[in-house]
């Protein structure tokens, strides 16, 4: 049930002008109408009461349950749930597609073998009418953002994109066509578009393992974007959920997100 501030004035002005109805000389025959409306009115505020509160406290309850869970995992280095990534950074890099409403949080980061790392909750909106300032939105990506901090040879940022997410990277079509390269293997060029400024260190880099590892990540999310840089990755999937965030998947969550970290790091 979401919160509909409208809609709770209209109740509570019926039940004000309810209660002086009664008190006001009327015919009888109008008065169990009146009535009528006034229970209705003081049931549905009874309701929203007890539901916000429920609701806020399994919020309390679910996010102390987070907490402490994540406070005990080894990989774990620091975590703030309320913690926002700058989205727009992330678009400027080329790893977000253009968005008009953003929204993060659960900012962690891992020691994984030694390497940093770090995972987000992101979700992005379009306006669905340009001319409406206060519009409706319709979302357009719900996942996350990894990174991976580590050292490498490489001299020329080389971006990745499944088929699935280059339709919301029309700067990428638009500004590095021409730098789009064909790789020795059929399935990479099937299922990515492969971009960058130097081919032989884009030919070295995508060696036979990490070509293996990005066919696998396809196959189990579709919509990839990957950026690789000399000092850092970034990653972004489209899932469709948040992930760390209920207390019956937390197990399942963390496994997976483990296990992507592992794999990234390889990239």
């Amino acid at each position: 049930m979401k919160k509909n501030p409208k809609l709770h004035i209209f109740f509570i002005i019926i039940l004000i002008l309810s209660i002086i109805l009664l008190f006001i000389k009327s015919p009888t025959n109008i008065h169990f109408p009146i009535i009528l409306i006034s229970l209705i009115a003081m049931m549905y505020m009874a309701i929203i009461i007890w539901f916000t509160k429920t609701q806020d406290d399994l919020s309390k309850e679910t996010l102390e349950f987070i907490y402490n869970f994540l406070k005990d995992k080894e990989e774990i280095t620091s975590f703030d749930l309320n913690q926002s990534i700058d989205a727009l950074e992330l678009y400027n890099e080329g790893i977000l597609p253009y968005f008009d409403s953003s929204y993060s949080k659960d900012y962690i980061t891992y020691n994984i073998d030694g390497v940093e790392t770090f995972s987000t909750n992101i979700l992005l909106s379009l306006k669905q009418n340009e001319e409406l300032e206060d519009g409706m939105y319709r979302d357009i990506f719900k996942g996350q953002v990894f990174g991976i901090f580590r050292e490498s040879n490489l001299q020329t940022p080389i971006k990745i994109t499944s088929n699935e997410g280059i339709d919301y990277f029309n700067n990428l079509k638009k500004d590095y066509d021409d730098i789009k390269i064909e790789t020795a293997s059929i399935d990479l060029n099937n299922n990515y578009n492969v971009y960058t400024k130097n081919k032989i260190d884009a030919f070295t880099y995508l060696n036979p393992e990490r070509i293996e590892i990005l066919n696998d990540i396809y196959k189990k999310y579709g919509f990839v974007n990957i950026t690789v840089t000399k000092e850092l990755v970034l990653i972004a999937i489209k899932s469709n959920k948040y992930i760390l965030e209920e207390i019956k998947t937390l197990d399942n969550d963390y496994i997976e997100v483990i296990s992507l970290l592992k794999t990234f790091k390889k990239l």
